[in-house]
């Protein structure tokens, strides 16, 4: 084999230099919901009315403005704990992403595929910056509704259950106060994680349902909070070309162009409530679907009917799990966690496949934005890679089933999994309209 030799750069005395100059104005836009009053509403609604210039998702965000009230909107006397679940987005339940008048993106579970990507996608770094934008503030300690951060008398003494996210989110929240959010649209809808301008033609609709109090609250005692929205709007980013760029964008256009978008989709299935007297093997029929399956992330966490404080913290009590995938089993070696009362010295591998997770095991500037030490105490995700499955399983449908052992803890419970798979959407560009498909 020829070898070649390269040259370092700094030897490179002649080497051209590059200016990226091909957008001459970039804008945010602010798009506003249908609704004419929000406040009470179940469904917000945002139309992009400009389809004549170019406008790119990736670069635009939510903004979301928002309060936690008593249940006939009298403000919450100083004392009183309640916050939101981690993440703006537990705001909602549903979200629709419409290109063209078709269903590009729709997000169910919203809030628990949010806390599944946050907690997997963010680096450290990020969560305390952006992340921070978006009201990520991780849970701690046992993930309570516990802002007490010493105790005894006097107060010396550190509170174990203390949870500094939650103490964040309240401090932030508490006496009802107004929070305002800006959210990424591409945390929201991966379609928008693609950096592509769309536009000419193309009409973009998001639609947002709103949560279930119950669901996107988390508090220890109080029943009767309820969500007040004040504002959602989308910042939308619009484009505008040089001239030169302008004129060969719109020759492509002209003479049908294809844009594609290949991303990674997230769903989210919860199983029924298993009680907490169960123990032994467990089952789950995850889905059927006709799209490649990626990964299967999967938590158990207490049951949101029995423990309405803690529904987005896992319960320890797992382990020898696996995924089938038409009846076959991934990974080949069950995960195998030790977790039972206080027992956390049989991890190491499985946090090892959940950092694997996009190349992150040796990322050293980046990583994942949850320890080992709190993946075993409160954020315990079982990670299934099934990027090796064959391209023409999708040929067929593809059933998902999860099977673990339970371990008997006394509380009722759920599985919830979070299912990443391929999808691909496509604009038809043809002159001054597009059609939009997908796989």
């Amino acid at each position: 084999m020829e070898t070649k030799s390269l040259i370092e750069n700094q030897y490179l005395l002649d080497a051209p230099t590059y200016e990226m100059n091909s957008t001459s104005n970039e804008r945010h836009s602010e798009v506003k919901t249908d609704n004419s009053v929000i406040t009470n509403d179940q469904v917000f609604r945002l139309q992009l009315r400009d389809t004549t210039n170019w406008f790119n998702l990736s670069k635009s965000y939510l903004e979301i403005k928002f309060r936690i009230t008593e249940a006939n909107g009298t403000p919450y006397a100083s004392g009183e704990v309640v916050a939101l679940q981690n993440h703006a987005l537990s705001l909602f339940s549903r979200a629709t992403l419409r290109l063209g008048g078709n269903i590009v993106e729709d997000v169910n579970e919203v809030a628990l595929t949010t806390m599944f990507k946050s907690l997997l996608n963010y680096s450290q770094d990020y969560a305390v910056s952006s992340g921070s934008n978006s009201l990520f503030y991780k849970d701690e300690a046992l993930g309570g509704a516990d802002v007490a951060e010493f105790i005894g008398s006097p107060f010396t003494a550190r509170n174990s259950t203390f949870n500094k996210g939650y103490f964040t989110r309240y401090n932030l929240m508490k006496n009802s106060q107004y929070v305002t959010a800006c959210v990424p649209l591409m945390e929201l809808f991966s379609c928008a994680s693609v950096d592509r301008c769309l536009g000419k033609g193309v009409e973009c609709v998001i639609e947002l349902t709103k949560n279930s109090n119950a669901s996107a609250i988390h508090t220890l005692s109080i029943t009767d909070a309820v969500v007040e929205m004040s504002k959602i709007s989308a910042w939308i980013s619009y484009q505008t070309p040089q001239p030169e760029v302008e004129l060969s964008l719109n020759s492509a256009v002209a003479n049908g162009l294809i844009s594609t978008f290949n991303f990674p989709h997230y769903s989210t299935y919860t199983s029924s409530t298993i009680p907490s007297a169960s123990s032994g093997v467990q089952s789950f029929r995850i889905n059927t679907q006709s799209q490649k399956p990626m990964w299967v992330f999967l938590m158990l966490r207490k049951s949101a009917q029995s423990q309405p404080d803690n529904s987005q913290v896992s319960v320890s009590k797992m382990t020898n799990l696996h995924v089938r995938v038409n009846g076959k089993q991934y990974p080949e070696n069950e995960l195998v966690a030790t977790l039972d009362a206080g027992n956390y010295d049989d991890f190491a591998r499985v946090y090892a496949d959940l950092v694997s997770y996009l190349n992150k095991v040796n990322d050293y500037s980046n990583g994942i934005s949850i320890s080992a030490t709190e993946w075993a105490n409160t954020h315990s995700i079982f990670a299934v890679d099934l990027t090796a499955l064959p391209e023409n399983i999708t040929q067929s449908p593809i059933d998902l089933e999860a099977r673990f052992t339970l371990v008997s803890g006394g509380v009722d419970c759920v599985l919830s999994a979070c299912v990443m798979s391929e999808k691909s959407v496509y604009v038809n560009y043809r002159g001054q309209s597009a059609v939009v498909s997908q796989d």
